[in-house]
């Protein structure tokens, strides 16, 4: 039981009520090394089966968000949640589990950029031809101040006034 609590890809699900993992050659290998559950044989067999893992991005125009498209990635990578966070004026939708980004040619230009050197299967739902929104003065304002430490923000407010 103590091993199990350790493994990170190892959860309990009260609604089956029993531990789970995602399916993943990762997680197989762990866990025989860990547990040792089957012999050679069974562990090829079950290791060939699994799929290996691929990164996959969906990128969607949604009418609910002005001005913004959705994006979603998994399996759940830190070196991309990362390049997320440091989007500006990014949310995250906690119950459709998505990225809520700015609808913007740069956003979408990083983004892609950054996805295509990582390797991921992109599913690029974007309108093409929709207009990208242009920044208005507070939006490019706030940008600055978001990046700027908080002892500059009132020099920064100062200069920026229109």
């Amino acid at each position: 039981m103590q091993k199990m609590k350790q493994h990170p890809a190892l959860f309990y699900s009260k609604k089956h009520k029993s531990w789970c993992a995602r399916a993943n050659q990762a997680n197989v290998n762990s866990f025989q090394k860990l547990f040792s559950i089957w012999d050679a044989a069974e562990f090829l067999k079950i290791y060939q089966q699994i799929p290996k893992e691929s990164k996959t991005a969906l990128l969607h125009t949604d009418d609910r968000y002005k001005g913004k498209f959705t994006f979603k990635f998994y399996p759940l990578h830190a070196e991309t949640l990362e390049f997320v966070k440091n989007i500006p004026h990014r949310n995250y939708h906690k119950v459709e589990k998505i990225w809520i980004l700015p609808y913007s040619k740069e956003v979408i230009e990083k983004l892609l950029e950054f996805l295509k050197a990582h390797q991921y299967i992109i599913r690029n739902n974007i309108d093409p031809k929709k207009k990208f929104r242009k920044l208005n003065h507070k939006e490019k304002q706030a940008f600055l101040l978001e990046k700027v430490p908080e002892t500059f923000k009132d020099t920064l407010l100062h200069y920026t006034i229109i």
